[in-house]
């Protein structure tokens, strides 16, 4: 992304930063941006290191700050398990200072920050095989994603047997149906909603209401178009269940259970919030051993999902896999902001 040797991240040496601002500019980049190593051989490394960089308007960099509002999106792959953090844990920030009367507009141009970031310990990522996506999120923006692998050293001998026993095992079925569908009054959660954007191609799309009051719902809906993995697609029982994981996943028409995770930042809120939902596909997969492109869409009060306090303005990012939705914001008013009084 910036041209750095994946070496240079634990050796050195690394650019000052404006250096590193340079490389940004060079190469077109605006906003945040996240890079580090693509490989990590795990018998030689113990530590992921990174670099967090923003590049911006200086207006917006007064207005949103990468150490206090900057968040770590870490998705594992082909899972699709994911987790969010803080940059900067709220307790570890100094305190936010009170804003300075303004002389004048903004400066127009760029500016820059950049920070090193010990990716391992900031995500709790489990030290072992495997490949995960990174993104860097700043409220309704985000970082190209960084894909790394996490790689063991290969074994002194595999038996071809055993492989191929542990891969038929370790293949995995679909969760249940969550949030479990019309739980509540007004129909939601729904995964047959009629007001669900057109899926694209490949990826998510969201939709969601941009003004709504605190405790009278948040309608947010979205539509996905992927190739589920063989985990995903719903299969009869084995005859050997016990430890395979299967389950009924709760709707007798799901052909697919999608695990999409929704992560959900607001203004001057601890948080994120990360909130998973396995949402089925009613597309018929004819070959489940090879399944191809299918359709899924969901309705859910968000209001429900995050309970954020009081009033409060938010952006929505949404993934499944390597497929990352774009952000959506929304405001949250009170019913007393809506009085004369």
């Amino acid at each position: 992304m910036l041209g750095l040797e994946d070496a240079a991240f634990w050796d050195g040496p690394l650019p000052a930063d404006g250096a590193l601002t340079d490389r940004a500019l060079a190469a077109g980049l605006r906003g945040p941006i996240l890079d580090g190593p693509a490989r990590v051989p795990l018998a030689a490394r113990d530590t992921l290191p990174a670099l967090a960089l923003r590049v911006d308007e200086l207006a917006a960099m007064r207005e949103v700050d990468l150490a206090r509002h900057g968040v770590l999106v870490a998705t594992r792959l082909p899972s699709g398990e994911t987790r969010a953090v803080r940059l900067v844990p709220p307790d570890q920030l100094p305190p936010a200072r009170p804003p300075r009367p303004t002389r004048g507009p903004v400066p127009k141009g760029l500016g820059s920050v950049v920070r090193r970031l010990e990716l391992r310990e900031l995500a709790r990522l489990p030290w072992e095989a495997g490949t995960w996506q990174l993104a860097l999120v700043l409220h309704g923006q985000r970082s190209a994603p960084l894909r790394v692998a996490l790689e063991a050293p290969p074994p002194a001998y595999e038996d071809p047997e055993v492989a191929r026993y542990l891969a038929e095992r370790r293949q995995g079925f679909p969760e249940h149906v969550a949030p479990p569908p019309a739980l509540e009054a007004d129909g939601l959660p729904s995964y047959r909603p009629d007001d669900a954007p057109d899926p694209p191609e490949a990826g998510l799309a969201l939709a969601v209401d941009p003004v709504s009051v605190v405790g009278r719902g948040c309608r947010l809906r979205g539509a996905l178009r992927v190739v589920p993995r063989r985990s995903e697609v719903v299969r009869p029982a084995p005859a050997e269940p016990e430890g395979t994981g299967w389950q009924d996943v709760g709707d007798a028409d799901a052909t697919a259970v999608l695990r999409v995770t929704l992560v959900v930042v607001a203004t001057d809120r601890p948080g994120p919030a990360v909130i998973e939902l396995q949402v089925p596909s009613y597309d018929p997969i004819p070959d489940p051993a090879a399944p191809g492109p299918v359709t899924a869409r969901f309705a859910v009060d968000l209001q429900r999902l995050a309970r954020f306090d009081g009033a409060v303005v938010l952006w929505v990012h949404a993934v499944h896999g390597e497929h990352l939705a774009p952000p959506l914001k929304a405001a949250w008013v009170t019913p007393e902001m809506l009085t004369d009084d």
